[in-house]
């Protein structure tokens, strides 16, 4: 690889091999003892996760280019004027399939591929290094491929070397497992049972039971050695092929020690840190953890210091929790279940998360009835949320009746008006905008009682937009101003921001859209800090609809792109949809 790295050019080494044997271990390393030579960094891509155009979006997003091309065979080229002079190392990992990974290629494009040893799926190897060009900036190219291979014992008891061309991936993995000391062998069992191929120190503490995080770090270090894990900087994984061994592993260790290990997982490594990430992220709605209360009383730090670090802790941690989920309610774990949805709250609003809403509550709310938890009525209001977002609206209407009742039982009154809104969001969503203003009516009469500030100007808000889909504009802008002080009033500048945007469309519908884009200047500088991508879009949005309505149709052109780019990014595609719309309408 280091002789490739020197000929002044692009140069792509294509590693190939057995399935688990440390092809990504060994890549991995050697970029890293060539950092020095890539002066603009290092980029990292798994194709088990994205398709090639999504590695591009993904890069050119973290070499701060927001605005992207529309069409998919614009990228490469894009790719290439923003890194034409740069010197950037890229690893690219887990190509599984040839459609996967070949992208559409622009029509100038050169490229040579020279591909040496014969073991593996040649399409692929030919596909693999044709990303590589594209990512290489299209330029002509030679790709090099190496095959990887741990070195194997001799069978025991015999003179002879073991016939390595005679060996199938798993037997080579199961070899290599053998050679492991018993610490590595706990490990690597346990990590079988970890519900993604991502996993963190605090996770491996967790699985061993360990009482010192040298223990970890030595059976980590074994692991990484055998090419079986490999380090992401953040955090670690598997490849899937060792994963999947491991798991034909995990049953040599009983039921009970098992599902013990399980359960630390939860409560010492994950929830933890999905606490802290969604206290940064949503600081006020009440909650039902009492372990938040060691946050809000200042007994306890969060780990995360701003929410754009505490949501990308939990992106990238989203399908372990989502698993982990799942295995808390295949064993009864009931109490984890309702505590792992609870924590999931503010970076579900804020990354737009609607299927894992969805699929998340629904266990969480049968749990919540099974142990009896006071969060049942919250859980289901949520659920409510999550049908409305997904187009079930009468189930959403159920969802907050029962919610609704739920709270009555329990004499929860912060629940029963969270209920009562959510019923009448439901029914805002079905157009149905007089029923929708009666039920939160009815959640606001509640908050004044209770004096909860932050859910009256909720109500308002809601309130608004009724009035704002009724053309009822003074009545809209009306209780958004009173929701916006309250919003400012009590410190909650991300909800403030969000009733500006509300704000917007009645005052551009009433000549005053100059007002409009003065708000959309504090409410976008507030949104940048908030952690959430789909809150900027919000913002850029109604930024574009101001500058359209003042004639400023370049501006209009540049929000409303930024804005779909980063309601695509989140999976919005209702607005970025609406955004293509109003582009044409320029």
């Amino acid at each position: 690889m280091p002789q490739h790295a020197d000929r002044g050019g692009p140069a792509v080494v294509v590693v190939s091999g057995l399935g688990g044997v440390g092809k990504t271990a060994l890549a991995v390393q050697r970029v890293h003892t060539l950092r020095n030579r890539f002066a603009n960094g290092q980029l990292d891509a798994d194709l088990s996760e994205v398709d090639a155009a999504g590695v591009l979006v993904c890069w050119l997003r973290a070499r701060g280019h927001i605005r992207l091309p529309h069409r998919s065979a614009e990228l490469p080229p894009t790719w290439l004027s923003v890194t034409s002079a740069r010197a950037l190392a890229m690893v690219i990992d887990d190509a599984d399939t040839a459609p996967q990974v070949a992208p559409p290629l622009p029509a100038d494009t050169e490229w040579l591929i020279r591909a040496y040893a014969t073991e593996g799926n040649s399409e692929l190897d030919v596909v693999t290094a044709e990303i590589l060009a594209v990512t290489s900036g299209g330029l002509r190219i030679q790709a090099v491929r190496t095959a990887g291979q741990l070195a194997l014992p001799a069978p025991a008891n015999t003179g002879t070397h073991h016939n390595r061309s005679q060996t199938t991936p798993n037997e080579v993995t199961d070899m290599s497992y053998e050679t492991l000391p018993a610490l590595a062998k706990r490990l690597y069992r346990r990590l079988g049972d970890h519900p993604s191929r991502y996993f963190t120190t605090a996770a491996a503490d967790a699985m061993l039971d360990t009482t010192t995080r040298a223990t970890t770090e030595l059976a980590l270090e074994i692991l990484l050695a055998s090419g079986m894990v490999v380090d992401h900087h953040t955090c670690y994984s598997m490849p899937h092929t060792i994963q999947e061994h491991a798991r034909t592993l995990a049953d040599q260790d009983d039921q009970h020690t098992r599902k013990a290990a399980r359960a630390r997982v939860i409560t010492l490594a994950y929830l933890p840190a999905a606490v802290d990430a969604d206290y940064v992220l949503n600081p006020h709605p009440p909650r039902y953890n009492p372990v938040y209360e060691e946050l809000r009383s200042g007994a306890r730090t969060s780990r995360f210091g701003h929410p754009r670090e505490a949501m990308t802790w939990f992106t990238t941690h989203l399908g372990t929790l989502r698993g982990l989920l799942h295995q808390a309610h295949e064993h009864d774990d009931h109490i984890a279940v309702c505590d792992l949805a609870e924590a999931s709250w503010g970076a579900i609003l804020k990354g737009r998360l609607n299927r894992y809403l969805v699929d998340s509550h629904e266990l969480a709310v049968a749990s919540a009835r099974e142990c009896g938890s006071p969060a049942e009525s919250i859980l289901t209001t949520r659920l409510s949320w999550g049908y409305r977002r997904t187009d079930r609206l009468s189930e959403a209407i159920n969802a907050a009746v029962t919610a609704r009742q739920v709270a009555v039982k329990a004499g929860d009154d912060w629940a029963e008006s969270t209920a009562w809104s959510a019923e009448g969001r439901a029914y805002q969503a079905k157009a149905e905008y007089n029923v929708a203003v009666e039920r939160f009516l009815e959640s606001l009469a509640i908050a004044e009682r209770l004096g909860d500030s932050r859910s009256i100007a909720l109500r308002l808000r809601y309130i608004a937009e009724c009035h704002t889909a009724q053309q009822r504009y003074a009545e809209a802008c009306e209780c958004l101003e009173n929701a916006a002080a309250r919003m400012d009033t009590i410190g909650d500048t991300v909800g403030y921001a969000g009733v500006l945007v509300k704000l917007a469309a009645p005052r551009i519908a009433n000549g005053q859209a100059d007002l409009a884009l003065d708000d959309m200047v504090i409410a976008l500088e507030i949104m940048r800090d908030s952690g959430s991508d789909a809150y900027v879009a919000d913002v850029l949005a109604c930024t574009g609809d101001a500058a359209a309505a003042l004639g400023h149709t370049t501006d209009a052109r540049q929000h409303y792109t930024q804005a779909h780019d980063l309601f695509a990014a989140v999976d919005d595609t209702t607005n970025a949809d609406r955004m293509t719309a109003a582009l044409a309408a320029l």
